[in-house]
């Protein structure tokens, strides 16, 4: 599957602070670093869900001769990515005495204290 040079320009326009940004100061918190975790994050939920998605309505219409359906895969596209947005920004409105995202290291992601949370943000 080819990519659309745009596609790529895009990609490279949104993550390119970060890496400017970080090349020159190293990882700091803040704004720039609770974007990249939410996008982060965001990004690995919704992969997860829409490839159990693929794979349960490949199942169904190999094995159980579900019929095709453009409709339901919009809703179901719509519903993951909703799901996936919702779940990431609700730690910023929850969390008000400590950050909930912040620096990891090598990127930024939910913060090293949250323990349980961040494995069963990263095993979905």
């Amino acid at each position: 599957m080819a990519v659309a040079p745009g596609t790529l320009l895009c990609l490279f326009t949104l993550l390119g602070p970060f890496a400017v940004n970080w090349s020159l100061q190293g990882i700091l918190e803040g704004h720039l670093c609770t974007t990249q975790a939410v996008l982060r994050e965001i990004g690995q939920i919704g992969i997860a869900l829409t490839t159990l998605s693929i794979a349960v309505n490949t199942w169904g219409i190999i094995m159980k001769g579900w019929p095709r359906s453009p409709g339901l895969a919009a809703i179901v596209v719509l519903s993951i990515w909703s799901f996936s947005i919702l779940i990431c920004t609700l730690p910023l409105a929850t969390h008000k005495g400590r950050p909930f995202y912040g620096n990891a290291k090598y990127w930024c992601s939910i913060n090293a204290s949250e323990g349980l949370l961040n494995a069963i943000s990263h095993s979905l």
